[in-house]
């Protein structure tokens, strides 16, 4: 979410356009700060919104600079940005970059008060099925805008070889001949790490690199040669390391992020079918779509992409790239993005 907000930023800005971030704060303001906004602290508690003067302040920058429309990510703290927006008679443009579970009745009602968006952005057909589905009269309301990637920055041609090496050395791997298998978020899905588990001891001779969340704790009781990594900086020259890129969750996911990422530095990709999974790659021709869950066909999975010779694996890398290209670039999604802010204010 914080990437894709800071990519948002980025285009508005090389467009000539005004980005005022209002937030709570957190690490990601540095890297807002880059991208050309402006930042403001904000107060997001829907009862606390006219009673503390940095909230004020933000109204006071909104008219100033003459803001057209608020972009909230996510549904966190959504009721006091709406009635920051509503004060300011602004429209807002909501992005979901995840859906709850909104099985019953009492959970509908209590996510559809944080929908609160005159127009919804999914960042995945599934998400936009998923409101449609659960919230009636909502779907009409939802663009479909996946997201983008800089491919200038994820390419082999722009990861170093010191880059690489750096964290190749850091993970324990400079001596190691021996294929690497970059799977990541493993931990925040412990079936799915039922089903890893088949496939990491069918290849005995493969290193396997799981990539945790940041502060996140390692699974309990990993396989022997299985590296356990606690976040990364530098995920494109991970991503180099990698022999194939493994993003097989059991639970549904709004997006599959890693793996386009993964696809576009020319990696093959194994991809489970839960959620989003289906449209995150070019099946058969950029990697492998298995059902969530199956060990077995994960297994099998990893074995062909272990098996590709020299020709075949910069085929499939190719195809991934221009799957990307295609679909997920940053330019893409950027006037995508913008054609919702203009029917947004075309309709205010």
């Amino acid at each position: 979410m914080t990437r894709r907000a800071i990519m948002t930023t980025r285009g508005i800005v090389e467009g000539g356009g005004i980005s005022v971030v209002a937030s709570a704060g957190g690490r990601f303001e540095t890297h807002m700060h880059r991208a050309g906004a402006q930042l403001l602290p904000f107060q997001p508690q829907r009862a606390m919104v006219f009673q503390n003067r940095v909230n004020l302040d933000v109204l006071e920058t909104v008219a100033s600079q003459g803001i057209k429309l608020v972009h909230l990510h996510g549904v966190a703290e959504a009721q006091g940005v709406k009635a920051l927006a509503d004060a300011a008679s602004l429209p807002v443009v909501q992005t979901l970059h995840d859906v709850a579970d909104a099985g019953g009745f009492f959970q509908r009602r209590a996510t559809r008060r944080h929908l609160v968006g005159d127009v919804l952005v999914a960042v995945s057909r599934y998400v936009a099925d998923c409101v449609a589905r659960d919230f009636r009269g909502m779907g009409e309301r939802v663009h479909v805008v996946p997201p983008g990637f800089d491919l200038d920055a994820l390419s082999d041609q722009e990861v170093s070889a010191p880059r690489t090496i750096a964290l190749a050395e850091k993970w324990g791997l400079i001596e190691d001949p021996s294929a690497v298998i970059l799977v990541p978020d493993a931990c925040t899905d412990t079936r799915w790490l039922q089903s890893m588990a088949q496939a990491m001891t069918a290849r005995e001779d493969v290193v396997w690199v799981l990539i945790g969340e940041e502060d996140s704790t390692p699974p309990p009781s990993l396989p022997e040669r299985v590296i356990w990594v606690p976040g990364t900086d530098d995920l494109a020259a991970a991503m180099k390391l990698a022999s194939v890129v493994v993003c097989a969750p059991d639970l549904p996911v709004a997006a599959c992020d890693s793996a386009l990422e993964a696809q576009a530095m020319g990696r093959p990709v194994i991809v489970s079918d839960a959620g989003a999974g289906a449209e995150s790659l070019d099946a058969g021709r950029s990697g492998w779509l298995v059902p969530a869950g199956d060990g077995t066909a994960l297994a099998q999975a990893v074995g062909e992409a272990l098996g590709l010779d020299p020709s075949q694996r910069a085929h499939m890398g190719l195809a991934g790239r221009a799957f990307v290209q295609g679909h997920f670039s940053h330019e893409r999604t950027h006037a995508a993005l913008m054609g919702v802010y203009d029917q947004v204010l075309r309709c205010a």
